[in-house]
């Protein structure tokens, strides 16, 4: 049998777009259960009036966000 702990791994493969599945290790959007990592020379930004959730996160790269953006953790 599998555990689950409630977080997943998710870091960035390239500099993009937080709200795009390619921008991520993981395939997807990272949700509130995720472990976050901004790849060291990536740069991440959060569009224009855009909520987004984590469980945690590690920026060894850049995070930029835009008007009326939200990280929330």
């Amino acid at each position: 049998p599998s555990t689950f702990d409630g977080m997943f791994p998710s870091k960035s493969n390239q500099t993009g777009i937080w709200n795009q599945s390619s921008t991520w290790s993981c395939g997807r959007i990272p949700s509130i259960l995720d472990d976050v990592t901004i790849s060291k020379e990536h740069t991440v930004s959060i569009p224009t009036n855009t909520a987004t959730s984590y469980s945690s996160l590690q920026i060894e790269g850049s995070l930029v966000f835009s008007t009326a953006s939200i990280l929330k953790n």
